[in-house]
């Protein structure tokens, strides 16, 4: 199959029917480095957060959330690099922060080696910054060629703003959506400046939402703007099989692993 080979909606994204729309996810970690060690520490530079920041896009129970895309800029080396995450691709991810970190580590490493094509899969590295990571996920939003919606908008989350449930509301439906939030140290005041700009350019709306008057961690934030967006469309939990396909499927791979471990 050669979907995931480009970053157009056709490639990054598997849409269940009439009203789902791509949510893309733009999270600078300002102290994360592309040299980590995925099976030693994740916590010096924080890549556990990337980790836990991975799955809580694109991981739901037992299952992986299709129409979710994730921009992860690593910062905290001399040379910028973003890891870019599209669920419609994706296979095999599991909510573990080690499984995430070498995921993460595959697409840093590059390379076309057969034996971990399947992992890659949905993982894109791109060079660049915050400002790279969001001016792509910004184009390809609004890139009506390709499917997307000219006004899409930009969402910041940030303290002291109105209630997300609010801004979701008055804005009406959604064809696609960017969301910008900071990791463990935050947005800066330069960060959100060059957001605004980017998401004000060729006419587009920038909106600023919160997620309640208690900080959270990024990971949480995530969850919760999915709990808020899925209240405006839900995707199945499998997206074509009927029923009792689905149960025949999960019968044979029960018969599968028991034979196995025979």
């Amino acid at each position: 199959c050669s979907m995931g080979r480009t970053a157009s909606r056709r490639d990054s994204f598997l849409r269940c029917g009439e009203g789902c729309f791509p949510r893309r996810f733009v999270v600078p970690l300002h102290r994360a480095t592309a040299d980590f060690d995925a099976d030693g520490d994740l916590r010096p530079g924080r890549v556990d957060v990337a980790a836990r920041l991975l799955t809580a896009t694109l991981v739901a129970s037992q299952r992986v959330r299709h129409n979710a895309q994730l921009w992860l800029p690593f910062l905290g080396g001399e040379a910028p690099a973003t890891v870019c995450a599209s669920g419609g691709p994706a296979r095999g991810l599991h909510p573990s922060e080690r499984d995430a970190a070498r995921r993460l580590r595959l697409a840093l490493d590059g390379g076309d080696d057969d034996a971990t094509a399947r992992e890659r899969k949905g993982f894109r590295l791109l060079p660049g910054g915050f400002v790279d990571a969001l001016a792509e996920a910004l184009a390809l939003a609004r890139a009506p060629d390709d499917g997307g919606s000219a006004a899409a908008p930009l969402l910041i989350l940030a303290e002291g703003a109105p209630p997300l449930a609010d801004v979701l509301r008055d804005h009406g439906p959604l064809d696609d959506l960017v969301v910008v939030l900071g990791a463990d140290v935050g947005l800066s005041d330069e960060e959100v400046a060059a957001a605004t700009r980017l998401g004000e350019a060729h006419g587009g709306r920038v909106l600023a939402a919160s997620l309640g008057p208690v900080a959270l961690l990024a990971s949480q934030c995530i969850t919760l703007v999915h709990w808020h967006l899925d209240a405006i469309h839900a995707c199945p939990a499998h997206l074509w099989a009927p029923p009792e396909q689905r149960s025949r499927v999960s019968s044979n791979r029960r018969k599968k692993r028991a034979n196995a471990n025979s």
